[in-house]
């Protein structure tokens, strides 16, 4: 069954080259030539390597190691075939311990193993250049290809970085593969959570992936809490002090978890809860804002297992005019910051930037909105 696995695996083939010093098992598998390999990128893949070089918190030069790499290996395609038993993105071989096949056509875990060993080629050797590093990492026969390839890896890089800006880090992403899905929350007495994902030119049908949601009245969230390119359901609960809670159920890439309690409290004044990366940390943190006299907004950074302690004010002032707030990276440098629509006299869009630990003074950044009623994204 195994070697019916890897050989259904490899059928088309490509060139990928990675020569570890040992391999863990040497079982022969044989394999068929590669057709032919992709000529272009698929964008998907490029979010991937791009959301978990940045949830490692990993430098621009790894990153830019990273798409070298995956470029030379499979032009940055989820390759299902390679040289001998290379797979994947950057061609891993199974039967060098990189993992299972299956592991390794996964792009979130090809990816995590890439760059936690570029981190550490890196540190040992500061002077070496991205293409050393991918080289440290991919041990090819021909190590000369990855700096070779640096201007088409620093342009896709930063097309990546563009398109996780745009989208507020990929606010719907269950699976992990660069496209937004659909997510339904029902609130019928069964209250389950439904997704239809993106195929990239439609979505696919519906399907229960959590079997509760919102009996009690839960306010819903997505977002990417653990930092591993999936984003995952967050609840808020509204009810007493006692009760208002904030439970989350991680994405598995094809279902959520089991619901565990991330932060004792949320909404005991009937806050209004928004999630997203404001310490540019690669995950999504609770931000609260505050509809009372004060007005204020306040944050839970998340700390991939819980959500820090009590949260933190890191502006002193919301919804005084009746604001409409939304988490964005305006400015594209990681983080997510506050953006409020006002709908009075003026109708101004304000920005305030975030600096990793507060929130900058609000400036208008457009002078009009909710003119003719218009609802913000």
């Amino acid at each position: 069954m195994r070697r019916t696995l890897l050989a259904l695996l490899m059928a088309l083939g490509v060139a990928g080259t990675m020569v570890p010093a040992t391999p863990a098992h040497a079982d022969p598998v044989g394999t068929l030539a590669c057709p032919s390999i992709p000529a272009n990128r698929d964008p998907a893949v490029t979010l991937v390597v791009y959301r978990v070089a940045r949830a490692l918190n990993a430098n621009d030069k790894v990153t830019l190691s990273a798409f070298e790499a995956g470029w030379v290996e499979s032009r940055m395609n989820n390759l299902p075939c390679g040289d001998k038993s290379s797979l994947g993105v950057f061609q891993q071989r199974w039967d060098y311990g990189w993992g299972t096949p299956e592991q390794i056509m996964d792009p979130v875990y090809a990816s995590t193993q890439y760059v936690t060993r570029a981190i550490v080629c890196d540190r040992d050797h500061p002077g070496y250049s991205a293409g050393q590093v991918a080289q440290c990492v991919q041990r090819s026969g021909f190590p000369d290809r990855y700096d070779q390839a640096a201007a088409t890896a620093r342009a896709q890089l930063n097309e990546a970085a563009r398109t996780h800006a745009i989208a507020g880090g990929s606010a719907t992403d269950v699976t992990g593969d660069g496209r937004d899905d659909i997510v339904a929350f029902t609130h019928n007495p069964a209250g389950d959570v439904y997704v239809a994902l993106s195929t990239g030119t439609g979505f696919g049908v519906g399907l229960k992936w959590h079997e509760f949601f919102s009996p009690f009245g839960e306010f819903p969230a997505l977002g990417d809490v653990n930092g591993d390119g999936r984003d995952d359901l967050i609840t808020f609960t509204q009810g007493p002090a006692t009760a208002s809670d904030v439970v989350v159920a991680l994405s598995n890439g094809s279902s959520f978890g089991a619901a565990q309690k991330w932060h004792d409290l949320f909404a005991v004044g009937a806050e209004l809860p928004r999630v997203g990366d404001v310490n540019g940390d690669g995950r999504d943190d609770i931000v609260t804002f505050t509809c009372d006299p004060n007005a204020d907004v306040y944050v839970a950074t998340s700390t991939g297992t819980g959500f820090a302690g009590t949260t933190v004010k890191w502006h002193d002032f919301f919804c005084l005019a009746g604001e409409f707030p939304y988490l964005g990276d305006a400015n594209g440098d990681g983080r997510d910051d506050l953006i409020v629509f006002t709908k009075g006299a003026t109708n101004d869009v304000h920005v305030a930037l975030s600096t990793g630990t507060g929130f900058l003074g609000a400036t208008r950044w457009h002078d009009f909105f909710g003119l003719n009623g218009e609802t913000a994204l």
